[in-house]
């Protein structure tokens, strides 16, 4: 079943145009005090509570707050020399590189696509 709250297109048509993504007159969120329930929510609903001033997304079971981070929010000096306990290789990250699982070395590696 297809969520049926989220970013809605006011004016849906054969085409969204860039005009219409950026615009901000041409999106709504469902938005209220209380969590939705009829109809009961799908994964992947969202939800503005203007009482908390927090955005939520259903994820099947409970509504949850959605974090939003901007560079201020992330601390200076970390470094992530591992992930999920295994060694990141060291290395200074180039434009459109992603990590990699590599076997052989047991590590993350940045590649390429």
């Amino acid at each position: 079943m297809v969520g049926t709250r989220g970013i809605i297109h006011v004016d849906p048509g054969a085409e969204l145009t860039a005009a219409e993504f950026t615009s901000v007159t041409s999106h709504s969120i469902a938005s209220g005090t209380a969590f939705p329930t009829d109809p009961a929510p799908v994964e992947m609903d969202l939800f503005y509570r203007t009482d908390q001033h927090k955005l939520y997304i259903y994820n099947g079971t409970d509504w949850k707050t959605c974090v939003i981070l901007t560079a201020a929010d992330v601390p200076t000096g970390v470094d992530a020399a591992k992930l999920q306990s295994y060694d990141v290789q060291a290395h200074a990250p180039q434009d459109g590189e992603y990590l990699k699982w590599v076997n052989a070395n047991n590590r993350w590696e940045p590649a390429t696509m």
